[in-house]
């Protein structure tokens, strides 16, 4: 970003924010000012906005950290008053500014406004997800949510059953059945909604036909894809998505006597991640040509989770293939 003269930091949390704006580039000085989450608040910051800052709101960057539904407010106000802004993971910011003492949320403000400050020539403005995608991104996090709630109360049950105590089994089932079965229809409902949003946009439809097309990708996955890529629009890359998921490996050697295998970074998408392998276990089953190359590479002594990570990153390279080329997946015969 060039001739950018006002580099604004914000720290976001449940009932307020603070915003600190740098106003010496040189000297690192800031002016630091806490205002509501609300549109009260909102409008204090923008009259405090133009107080502050130097020439037109185009030269100002406005820069935060991701923390989910909290910031939606603030960041709706901010792009509907046409401010530049950025919207960076915490750990990017943490890892960019070395060794930090001390934590309070007039400092965090203060550290984000000077990262934008020192980043600015690497800072990406933040474009809006759109109301499908974002809609979806919610309905999958609700999908989530409750997977996780079904898993809570079946599993002790299940347990129970293993190992022959029937009397708890049967105690505990009387009174959790009813509330699994709502759970479950609840869930079953969820996935409509996700499917009848998708075809809601007949671009977005026909995006998850292609990547759904590739074996071992179903609707789950597919509809993570289109949330975490924005209906691939953004990581639109194999490289770039395998990174994000998790299941492309990186070397790790140093001179002569660091001499590590190739690892996949624990900074991941883990929902992606965890979603994909499981993926890639169906794809190893059912699709020929992953089968085939997956027994290859154990018979010459790799492990079954090399394997799984290897046939994800592969699955991955399909998916972006067929949204590229807009077309569905062809399936090979293995040789």
């Amino acid at each position: 970003m060039t001739n950018v003269k006002n580099f604004v930091g914000i720290d976001v949390s449940k009932n307020y924010f603070d915003a600190a704006i740098v106003k010496n580039v040189g000297k690192q000085e800031f002016i630091h000012e806490r205002f509501d989450c609300n549109p009260a608040g909102f409008k204090l910051f923008a009259k405090w906005m133009k107080e502050q800052i130097i020439g037109e709101q185009w030269a100002t960057v406005i820069c935060m950290e991701h923390t989910g539904i909290y910031n939606w407010p603030i960041v709706k106000f901010l792009e509907d008053k046409k401010y530049v802004l950025c919207i960076e993971m915490a750990m990017q910011i943490k890892l960019s500014l070395g060794i930090q003492r001390g934590k309070n949320d007039k400092l965090d403000a203060k550290r984000i406004a000077e990262y934008a400050c020192v980043q600015q020539s690497k800072l990406k403005q933040w474009l809006p997800s759109g109301k499908l995608i974002e809609k979806l991104q919610h309905l999958m996090a609700a999908r989530d949510r409750m997977v996780r709630a079904i898993k809570v109360i079946e599993v002790p049950l299940n347990e129970f059953n293993a190992i022959g105590n029937t009397e708890m089994f049967n105690l505990l089932n009387k009174t959790q059945k009813p509330v699994l079965v709502k759970m479950r229809k609840a869930l079953c409902d969820l996935k409509n909604k996700i499917k009848k949003t998708i075809n809601e946009d007949k671009k977005i439809k026909i995006i998850f036909k292609q990547i759904t097309s590739v074996k071992g990708i179903g609707d789950v996955i597919g509809a993570y894809l289109i949330v975490y890529t924005k209906g691939f629009t953004t990581m639109a890359d194999k490289k770039k998505l395998g990174s994000y998921a998790g299941v492309v490996p990186f070397d790790h050697t140093s001179g002569k006597t660091v001499r590590k295998r190739s690892r996949t970074d624990k900074m991941t998408n883990a929902v992606l991640r965890r979603n994909l392998c499981m993926g890639a276990k169906s794809a190893m089953q059912w699709d020929a040509e992953l089968k085939a190359y997956a027994q290859r590479k154990m018979s010459e002594g790799k492990t079954y989770a090399w394997c799984i990570t290897a046939v994800s990153n592969k699955l991955l390279a399909r998916v972006v293939s067929c949204v590229k080329n807009q077309k569905e997946y062809v399936e090979k015969k293995a040789a």
